[in-house]
């Protein structure tokens, strides 16, 4: 079997063996076989009903309610096991039990929580907060195809629709978002480069640095060097002789031609 096939396989294993879980309670309870979802569910404040922060995940109400929770289920199931399999199986539990357990003592009295939608937005808040979170690449690419493909979620965080657990919805999110700030110096972390590991100019050595402090660079019985500067003026013939001797005149036209005229020879 290639490593491929067996990355697959690690990968899918658990979120496909919960989703056929929770299609075969479904389809026993849909054939009449039993109906536990009284018994299985989370009631708030009632001993009776602390049986379901353990059950309520495996309940559902309806065909729809099962397929609504399946595939995403799968979906984020996979992601989470790829990206992050030295996390998964600490996260999902976490999720699972802490968001039933504050469902139980916050959730409205008189009601009875089932479904595993409180684990999916336990994922989707994960998925995402930990690619932020760790700013590399890749993880932050999880973490915008999970917004588009799940963002429109966050309305079932909002007490909108009586007969949807928003509670368990707003629970799971929350305690994924934990998760994923919690773990975050743990699993994949984005790749340090060798620049990022040179100190600052600030911190260096070197007359480029206005804070740099010279050190002792030479033998500490090194004798100090002194430089002295004597400024000598010139003598007077010293500066004649030293300028430039002036250009020849050059002869006049006009008083050659007078010289002419007058007999002279220029």
């Amino acid at each position: 079997m290639s490593p491929l096939q067996l990355t697959i396989i690690r990968t899918l294993r658990l979120p496909f063996a919960f989703v056929v879980l929770i299609n075969v309670l479904y389809l026993m309870q849909f054939e009449g076989l039993w109906n536990l979802n009284s018994v299985c569910g989370i009631r708030p404040r009632e001993w009776e009903g602390i049986l379901g922060i353990i059950t309520s995940p495996l309940m559902h109400g309806s065909w729809e309610h099962v397929f609504n929770n399946s595939l995403p289920l799968l979906v984020l199931g996979a992601a989470i096991f790829y990206f992050y399999p030295t996390l998964a199986l600490r996260t999902i539990p976490w999720i699972w039990l802490a968001s039933g357990v504050m469902v139980w003592f916050t959730a409205r009295s008189g009601t009875n929580h089932i479904g595993a939608s409180g684990l999916v937005y336990g994922l989707v808040t994960f998925l995402f907060f930990s690619g932020v979170l760790r700013r590399y690449g890749r993880l932050i690419a999880i973490s915008m195809l999970v917004v588009f493909m799940y963002g429109s979620l966050v309305w079932g965080i909002l007490p909108i629709k009586e007969e949807v657990s928003w509670e368990g919805h707003l629970w799971g999110a929350l305690v994924g978002m934990g998760m994923a700030y919690y773990y975050r110096p743990e699993g994949p972390q984005r790749p340090r480069y060798g620049w990022e590991d040179e100190e600052d100019d600030e911190n260096e050595d070197g007359p480029w640095n206005p804070n740099y402090v010279a050190k002792d660079i030479f033998h500490p019985k090194a004798r100090p060097i002194r430089i002295q500067y004597i400024y000598k003026p010139s003598k007077p013939d010293e500066r004649s002789s030293d300028r430039t001797p002036s250009p020849p005149e050059q002869p006049n036209a006009e008083q050659d031609q007078k010289d002419t005229q007058d007999g002279i020879d220029p």
